[in-house]
């Protein structure tokens, strides 16, 4: 049977899997090596023992997690695939862009296929599958969002200024934007797109599979030569900067199928 939020953590045996699946987890998942969750794994478990104490049900321990530090939600995850390999489920179509709110949490339980944009997204996002976004893939600055993939991710553009972690492979068609240095972009496989462009953000990925890494600072007029010129005029809100990176009009044009690209 396909799992629900509303499913009891005893019933479905949460326990004994996340027992039998935490230290493998530790030795070999890609993810929790390159964010050194593994380093401190007394702490998770700690946590997640207080959750489980707390919450009866799958998404009451969701909800318990905030998405500034996502470990916990990652572990939880791990433990939901487990727990869903043997459920055969079609593959999710959305026909709709999706934007969660701030404490909103949205849980795909297999494969989705998003027929537009994740845009404006301040909450928590977890699919346990691939996931293929046709337009852009973004969060909101400063939102404390989180998305948690459990296969690959597939999208025309990401920009991100939250945490977000892929066990698989990230191929975004035409560029990778993270902002802001409290959060995090890990791929557990390969990260592959034209350009990352970053503004102290810390991307980390197992593979690499890039035409350039750009500072949005320091290569700014490299930007300018690669990017139209809608996207980076002369700054209005910076003395010391004579031009401007606009991400927000970027992921409209992601959005809508435009060029990013001269």
């Amino acid at each position: 049977m396909p799992l629900e939020l509303d499913d009891r953590l005893a019933t479905i045996g949460f326990v004994p899997a996340l027992d039998d699946i935490y230290p493998s987890l530790l030795k070999h998942d890609r993810v929790m090596r390159l964010a050194g969750w593994n380093h401190d794994p007394e702490r998770i478990m700690s946590w997640l023992d207080r959750g489980i104490r707390a919450n009866e049900t799958v998404g009451g321990l969701i909800g318990q997690c905030g998405g500034d530090d996502m470990r916990y939600l990652y572990v939880i995850m791990h433990v939901l695939r487990a727990l869903s390999h043997a459920a055969v489920l079609p593959v999710e179509h959305i026909d709709q862009d999706i934007s969660l709110q701030g404490g909103e949490c949205q849980v795909a339980f297999g494969d989705v296929i998003v027929h537009g944009s994740v845009k404006h997204h301040q909450g928590c996002l977890i699919a346990l599958g691939n996931v293929t976004i046709e337009g852009a893939c973004a969060d909101d600055a400063f939102a404390y969002s989180c998305l948690l993939v459990g296969g690959s991710l597939t999208t025309r553009g990401m920009a991100t200024f939250g945490n977000v972690a892929i066990c698989g492979d990230l191929e975004a068609h035409e560029i990778v934007y993270g902002c802001y240095n409290d959060y995090s972009l890990y791929v557990g496989g390969t990260l592959r797109t034209k350009y990352v462009v970053r503004q102290y953000h810390n991307i980390q990925s197992e593979a690499l599979d890039v035409q350039g890494i750009l500072d949005e600072y320091e290569h700014l007029d490299q930007l300018r030569d690669l990017l139209v010129p809608s996207l980076v005029q002369p700054s209005e809100r910076s003395s010391s900067l004579a031009y401007e990176f606009y991400p927000g009009e970027m992921i409209e044009l992601l959005a809508q199928g435009q060029p990013i690209y001269r």
